[in-house]
Parts: C-alpha cells; structure tokens; sequence
C-alpha cells in the first residue's frame, strides 16, 4: 500500500501568495497591522510582502536602497523613517494616507 503524503508551504510563503495575488488585501492587511499599531506585526507584514514581490534584491532595486539596510529596516529591531517607509511602501505599488480618527460613542 503506498501512502501519499500531502506537503506543506512555510506559512511566510502562503501569505507570500495570498498577498502577491489580491492588491486589495494586500492593502487591507497594511491598513488592519496600522490601525493595530503593532509595530513587530507591520515588520514581520513588510518582510512577508517583500517575499510576495520577489525578494530583497527586487525591492531594493525598486527603492535605490542595498539590501543589507532593507534587511536592517525590516528585522525585528527595526525602525524605518518615514521616508524609507513610504519608499517601500511606493516598490510594493502602495501609499500612505492619514484619515480623521472615528469618533467614539460614549457608552
């Protein structure tokens, strides 16, 4: 009897997928990790993204940053300035937008 193993995708490489196929979740995903304000999520979300558009090199290709500051940028001690993150945020075809907070309903 031959049993047939199902193989698996590294959980990185899924999301990879899933965000390289649908630029509207890719979006929505942003949007939720900003609103969340976790700033380990977003990085672990930028390194996820990065993987969906084919890697380091492309996107410090697409930044006119080397890789080695976008490994820096992205690691868990991270933090990327502003214009460093609207950069990657321009090569992965996204913008930063600020909206009014919604107001609170007093319970």
């Amino acid at each position: 009897m031959t049993v047939k193993t199902q193989t698996s995708q590294p959980h990185d490489e899924v999301v990879a997928d899933m965000l390289r196929s649908d630029p509207e979740f890719r979006a929505a995903m942003i949007n939720e990790v900003m609103l969340d304000g976790d700033h380990a999520d977003m990085l672990i979300l930028l390194r996820q993204l990065t993987l969906a558009e084919g890697g380091m090199k492309v996107i410090a290709e697409r930044t006119g940053l080397n890789e080695t500051a976008l490994y820096r940028l992205m690691s868990a001690k991270g933090n990327p300035s502003l214009k460093n993150f609207s950069k990657l945020l321009d090569s992965l075809n996204l913008q930063l937008a600020v909206v009014a907070k919604r107001e609170t309903v007093a319970a």
